[in-house]
């Protein structure tokens, strides 16, 4: 509550009429008649030199004493950021004209508040010792150099400290996943924040700082709303001893509460329920009367309908059944699911901003992969991924598709072969040759691998972006598997629901259609490759969280991942930005008291 007290502080400050009346300390006239703001001096002529200003900045920034202050980091950048400067001041203006100090310390002290809007933990950008000096500022008489300097300093470590998170992340990946290996943290941060620093509208500046992909902007939403939820007290539990199906009969309590918990995410109304003894079996789930005192009612149809559509948006066999699985899903507490959704937005920060024109994303989760073309999505599919155990999990990292493989070979791992392989050989003679693998002798050694055929694992054709995971895109002749709700069930690497169409998308800019690459599929030579003349980028990613047709979905956490990065960004009033109130219009009402 102490960083909360801080920004509502820093806000008033900023807002007081008696800090920015012309009697203030801050108070001056512009030449041409309107008002102009020297920081600390009635006149501008008093105000220290750029040369002044930029020895103290120095000065402060070598004696460290606001560094603990900060993430060692964060610190340093700010160092950096002022070395490549000159030392310059970056908020104050020795010209005497301090509007746009004013503007831009206002937007950025409503980005801070706003900072658990995105998930972010509000007591991470030096509140504390921001608000210090911002009243120090304001103090009568002359503001000193050093004052000035560091409020500019500490402004510059405050914007460092939140866009970096913005643009980044708040939290590493690899300390809480180490199977993340895509690089957010490549980008050259200090270039972004120091370009962004000297933007005329600070408050745009930022905006730009956030994902740009439309999904994370959906998610900030569901997040307020969740958030919501949880202030509401949540939802009610469902308890019930038995499965329940379309059509049976329970009690009223018990539909009640699956109504109820079903209606706080809207996915129904509070329809009556259907008293048991109204109305004979085949017409129970099209009837609509009075609700009953409570005696049994009827699992009817509109209750089915609106759990079927809870089943499909949270990873679950859409069929309507009340069973062990949807039950648990069901009575996951309100503040589990924000902090899941927290979670994911994190997560999209951990991604690099600038994907490419075309590129293909695969959600492990969601068990899906996505196609995008000038940032739209031109392809949607299922996948199957690597299963849960066994080291079998598939990785999250980001390389280039360089070519495409149609009747492959499967040159099986060694591992797989020794194990899975081997064993069934030894037991049956005969098992290589139905199966059509054969034992190749190379000049490095002897592998085992699979002949082009209906029955080859990776089926018709392989989709290569050469990565230290031996990861790639393929076919599957075990096509039944994708109506699998969970689709966890390969070595590591990801099987496609339609790969003739996701070639044609990888192929289309060398002029194939999904004949041609049909054909190709079907009676091509064996082992046929085609390289790409321009690499495609993927990116395999986890997310638990995410929007599917304008829909929040949820994902089931099948790799555990969830836990250890919920724990990392803090409890959830650290997250809570409506725990400062800041109001929306500050950056226009310092504009209209300087008018």
């Amino acid at each position: 509550m102490r960083i909360v007290c801080c920004l509502n502080v820093v806000t008033a400050l900023l807002l007081a009429p008696t800090v920015w009346d012309g009697a203030s300390a801050f108070a001056g006239t512009r030449p041409e008649g309107g008002r102009v703001f020297a920081v600390g001096s009635l006149d501008a002529s008093v105000l220290p030199r750029v040369d002044s200003l930029s020895a103290e900045i120095q000065r402060i920034l070598s004696a460290g004493r606001d560094a603990a202050v900060y993430r060692s980091g964060d610190w340093k950048r700010v160092e950096r950021i002022y070395t490549a400067g000159g030392h310059r001041p970056v908020w104050i203006d020795s010209t005497g004209d301090t509007l746009r100090f004013r503007q831009r310390t206002a937007s950025l002290v409503d980005a801070l508040a706003a900072a658990g809007d995105h998930a972010l933990r509000v007591d991470a950008y030096g509140s504390a010792s921001l608000l210090a000096a911002l009243e120090a500022l304001r103090a009568g008489g002359a503001v000193t150099t050093a004052t000035q300097a560091r409020a500019d300093v500490l402004l510059t470590a405050s914007f460092v400290a939140y866009a970096t998170d913005l643009l980044i992340g708040q939290i590493d990946p690899r300390s809480v996943n180490r199977e993340w290996h895509i690089d957010s943290r490549s980008v050259d941060v200090d270039s972004v924040l120091a370009s962004m620093l000297h933007q005329e509208v600070l408050s745009d500046a930022i905006a730009a700082l956030q994902p740009r992909d439309p999904e994370y902007v959906i998610l900030l939403q569901e997040l307020a709303r969740y958030r919501q939820l949880v202030a509401s007290g949540g939802w009610t539990q469902v308890s019930t001893r038995r499965v329940l199906h379309p059509g049976d009969t329970a009690t009223s309590h018990v539909l009640g509460a699956l109504l109820g918990r079903l209606h706080a995410e809207g996915y129904t109304p509070l329809v009556p329920l259907v008293p048991a003894d109204t109305a004979p079996p085949a017409l129970r789930s099209e009837t609509v009367i009075a609700r009953g005192p409570s005696g049994p009612a009827v699992y009817d149809l509109a209750l089915a309908v609106a759990v079927a559509a809870y089943q499909q948006r949270h990873g679950l066999t859409v069929d309507s059944v009340v069973g062990p699985n949807t039950l648990l899903s069901l009575n996951r507490p309100a503040e589990f699911r924000m902090r899941q959704i927290a979670a994911n937005l994190e997560r999209h920060r951990w991604l690099p901003r600038e994907r490419g024109n075309r590129f293909v994303v695969v959600n492990v989760p969601a068990f899906r992969l996505r196609a995008y073309d000038a940032g739209r999505e031109a392809l949607s599919m299922n996948v199957i991924v690597g299963a849960e155990y066994g080291g079998r999990s598939t990785p999250v990292f980001s390389d280039s598709m360089s070519y495409v493989v149609f009747r492959p070979y499967w040159n099986v791992p060694q591992g797989i072969a020794s194990r899975e392989l081997w064993p069934k050989q030894q037991n049956d003679p005969s098992y290589f040759q139905r199966n059509g693998y054969e034992v190749v002798h190379a000049t490095w050694g002897t592998f085992v691998r699979q002949k082009p055929a209906l029955g080859n694992a990776l089926g018709r054709v392989k989709f290569i972006f050469p990565n230290d995971h031996a990861i790639y895109l393929h076919d599957t002749p075990a096509q039944a598997l994708f109506v699998e709700p969970v689709r966890a069930f390969s070595h590591g690497c990801i099987r496609v629901e339609h790969p003739d169409q996701l070639a044609q998308f990888v192929l289309g800019p060398q002029g194939w259609d999904i004949d041609r690459v049909r054909e190709a599929m079907t009676s091509s030579g064996d082992d046929h490759r085609v390289n790409l003349e321009h690499k495609l980028p993927v990116y395999i990613v986890y997310f638990t969280t995410y929007v599917r047709n304008g829909m929040l979905h949820f994902a089931n956490d099948i790799y555990d991942r969830d836990d250890a990065l919920v724990r990392a960004m803090g409890a959830p009033e650290q997250l809570h930005s409506r725990m400062v109130q800041i109001p929306s219009h500050s950056a226009s009402r310092l504009e209209h008291d300087f008018e």
